[in-house]
């Protein structure tokens, strides 16, 4: 009787094992849940270079405001009056990251755990902490478009440094008015001076989405009108896995707290408790991927010693047009410093 085998060296094996390894590494990360091949997400991913030549992938959008153009109506003649759409692109450079782990034999033998098993998860969890370092550095690079309360003014600027010199420590934590407010700004666009920011649309409902420190978040939780809104919401479709346990909904906007954010101190005498929190809109981030996460292993001094290798390539930028910022506030607030940061 023939027997269909497929053995430990065949490609497909491997190649079934590096997408099952990719997969879970993309699905640990931080922006999993807000990434997609489509525009209608915060990270707006191309792929393109996993099957083709070269290192840099091209994005394009659009600048033109549909809300300023009226159309023709009736019998109106619409040749010769086309709108000519205000398009912007830029390119993004893909990067490799590497990261390898090493052992031998005397230690393999004394482990009581599977040490190729430990070292590949290892690796695994590094992936997931490179790309989610990769996705954060980009979101706060140079921003141009900057919100903080200023003693009880609510300002907008384009100066993350002037901000956190300038928050106010009594009134510049996060509200619910405060995040009221910098949603208006990203409808609006500041009257012309930002542009005017595209909620993703989850299960029909327009979202913005506001990323928070930990310290911020528990600020927020701890607010008598956030407390009350959060009893009043109706359902937010729960069972869609953008939402997560210990996200708040407010106002049309997804609050949820990631450790990664900038937490530093600034204010008046620079002592004060102070974070940057990143309220973002349709492709506020592009990433090119131009190779799944994978391992190589390689073997030393004769078999003696084993060596695990990871790498990732890919680049990963904040879409900017006209050196500024695209769908991406920096909103600036004071804190409770209850993790110490």
């Amino acid at each position: 009787m023939a027997i269909t085998t497929i053995s430990t060296s065949n490609e497909l094996r491997k190649a079934l094992w590096e997408k099952k390894l990719y997969d879970r590494m993309i699905a640990d990360s931080f922006f999993s849940r807000f990434s997609s091949d489509k525009m209608n997400s915060l990270v707006w991913i191309k792929e393109d270079l996993m099957k083709e030549q070269g290192d840099k992938i091209t994005f394009g959008l659009t600048s033109t405001d549909p809300e300023s153009e009226e159309g023709v109506s009736g019998s109106d003649t619409l040749e010769n009056n086309e709108v000519a759409l205000e398009t912007g692109n830029f390119k993004v450079e893909l990067e490799v990251y590497r990261q390898a782990v090493r052992d031998n034999i005397i230690t393999r033998k004394r482990a009581c755990f599977d040490v190729s098993a430990e070292e590949e998860e290892w690796l695994r969890k590094w992936g997931v902490a490179k790309l989610d370092r990769l996705h954060f550095s980009a979101a706060y690079s140079s921003p141009t478009n900057v919100c903080y309360m200023n003693s009880t003014a609510f300002t907008v600027g384009s100066s993350a440094a002037t901000a956190l010199a300038a928050v106010d420590a009594t009134n510049g934590k996060l509200t619910p008015a405060l995040i009221a407010k910098t949603r208006v700004i990203a409808k609006t666009g500041n009257g012309g001076s930002a542009y005017r920011m595209d909620p993703i649309v989850v299960d029909g409902m327009e979202l913005y989405v506001l990323v928070v420190p930990e310290d911020v978040m528990y600020d927020l939780s701890q607010n008598s009108a956030m407390q009350q809104a959060q009893r009043d919401a109706l359902e937010r479709g729960k069972k869609n896995p953008i939402f997560r346990a210990g996200d708040l909904l407010y106002n049309g906007v997804l609050i949820t707290a990631s450790s990664r954010c900038n937490s530093t101190l600034g204010g008046a005498g620079g002592i004060i408790p102070v974070a940057e929190c990143l309220f973002m809109g349709k492709s506020a981030i592009c990433r090119a991927d131009g190779k799944k996460f994978s391992l190589v292993s390689k073997d030393f001094d004769y078999d003696f010693q084993k060596g695990l290798a990871a790498m990732l390539y890919t680049g990963i930028e904040k879409a900017q047009f006209a050196s500024k910022d695209y769908s991406l506030i920096d909103l600036v607030v004071a804190r409770t410093a209850i993790s110490n940061s």
